[in-house]
């Protein structure tokens, strides 16, 4: 395995792990405003 291959794959899931993190993120903030919208209703 090439060295630059295995520090890409790391960077890459990394990345991965972070658009995850955000991902769940936005995906909480918008279910809490569908719950307020229910709410509200």
């Amino acid at each position: 395995m090439d060295a630059r291959i295995a520090d890409l794959e790391t960077k890459i899931d990394l990345m991965k792990a972070e658009l995850q993190e955000s991902f769940r993120a936005d995906l909480r903030k918008s279910l809490e405003y569908i719950k307020q919208l229910v709410k509200g209703v």
